[in-house]
């Protein structure tokens, strides 16, 4: 696990001591070389997954997230590859074909386990959004998931107002 931290000195030794009980006490401060590094290679695994999904709900509920996303991973704790964001509560899940056995083949396997993720965060005012997949899982399952009702409505508002011409991510979620 990597952990950033920011905040004044106090904030930062309470977050860190949070996080270490969450680790099982398995923390270690970095220097900051070493974390540059980590986090170098963290964004690199995120361009090169074959399939990055993205959970989010209310941060308050950020260890039930996690729980949601080793779930869905269908491997190992040790194996996954994730990053959470505490100050938001979003858990992005990284699945890099090669490491874990994923083939093509598999995507209808994934498109159920995204479903059943998308039923247990729901029930909490979250969300599962496919952000990259590489295979055709978007067949089998809306990269987005389900909008509730009345909000497609109000964000092709916000879009037409601050983008009248259409010329911000033509295509993209709200046209």
């Amino acid at each position: 696990a990597l952990v950033r931290l920011r905040g004044n000195a106090e904030d930062v030794e309470d977050a860190a001591r949070r996080a270490n009980e969450l680790a099982g006490g398995r923390c270690r401060q970095l220097s900051e070389t070493a974390a540059g590094q980590n986090w170098y290679r963290l964004a690199q695994i995120e361009n090169q997954s074959g399939l990055n999904i993205r959970l989010a709900q209310p941060m308050s509920d950020l260890r039930a997230t996690l729980r949601i996303a080793r779930e869905l991973s269908g491997v190992p704790e040790e194996e996954m590859l994730i990053a959470a964001h505490a100050g938001d509560g979003v858990v992005r899940l990284f699945v890099d074909y090669g490491n874990v056995g994923v083939t093509s083949n598999d995507t209808r396997a994934w498109a159920e386990r995204i479903a059943r993720a998308r039923t247990a965060l729901a029930a909490h005012n979250g969300t599962v959004v496919i952000a990259r997949a590489l295979t055709d899982v978007a067949r089998f399952v809306d990269p987005w998931g389900e909008v509730p009702a009345g909000t497609l409505s109000i964000m092709r508002q916000l879009k037409k107002t601050f983008d009248p011409a259409g010329i911000m991510a033509p295509s993209r979620f709200v046209v």
